[in-house]
């Protein structure tokens, strides 16, 4: 899903990022940023986060959403 704006963004794709990302995902949409295009399109593809596939909309930093909130980690 790619909304035109996402109520939620996540700056910082690591544990602590994804995990807070695939909890909130559960509710409304969430961007997730990562440091590179290439860690972005490997985050697309899935990451275990606890013991479920997580396939976030996944971004880097020449691509930057538009989001209301955004939380940085």
């Amino acid at each position: 899903m790619n909304p035109d704006r996402y109520p939620l963004a996540i700056i910082g794709a690591g544990a602590l990022g994804l995990h807070f990302a695939a909890r909130l995902a559960g509710r409304g949409p969430v961007a997730v940023v990562a440091r590179s295009e290439a860690r972005a399109a490997a985050l697309r593809a899935g990451v275990t986060v606890g013991n479920a596939l997580f396939r976030p909309d996944a971004f880097g930093p020449a691509t930057l959403p538009e989001a209301d909130w955004v939380i940085v980690l």
